[in-house]
């Protein structure tokens, strides 16, 4: 009875280790999945397992990267830029750039009512001119006194 135990241990203790065909051990046959940069998540899990910064659940930066594995790059540290086609410094609500830094043409203010000229922005003071200066929905009118034109009908 005990030689078949001692057989039945030494043949468990066998199959617990894996070699790699020329005598050296490569490690445990129950290891787990690999994770090359030792994060903490598998290659299966890890979008980039050569990057330990980079795995599912990491914060998320601006850098070009899907940092946590979410299918998304850069999302929710991204700001909204809107362009300043007239450089004003204020920008047309309807053209805008999602980027991590500002980009040249582009402002973080969206007030501008027109951005073909510079003369017509927020800031600016409202002119009789018929035009909405200062961007308050409102145009005044040009200044002028009314005249009755008398109209000859044949």
């Amino acid at each position: 009875m005990r030689r078949w135990t001692a057989m039945a241990v030494l043949a468990a203790g066998l199959g617990a280790c894996r070699t790699d065909g020329k005598g050296g051990e490569t490690g445990s046959a129950a290891a787990g999945p690999e994770d090359a940069d030792g994060d903490g998540f598998s290659a299966e899990e890890d979008c980039d397992d050569a990057d330990a910064s980079v795995h599912p659940g990491a914060d998320e930066s601006c850098n070009g990267v899907d940092d946590d594995c979410d299918g998304e790059v850069d999302e929710g540290v991204t700001a909204t830029w809107y362009a300043d086609g007239d450089g004003d410094g204020y920008g047309d609500a309807a053209t805008t750039a999602e980027a991590c830094g500002q980009p040249a043409g582009f402002v973080a203010d969206a007030t501008d009512c027109d951005d073909t000229t510079a003369a017509a922005n927020p800031g600016a003071g409202e002119v009789c001119d018929e035009i909405d200066d200062d961007c308050d929905g409102a145009a005044r009118r040009l200044a002028g006194r009314r005249r009755r034109v008398r109209v000859a009908v044949a």
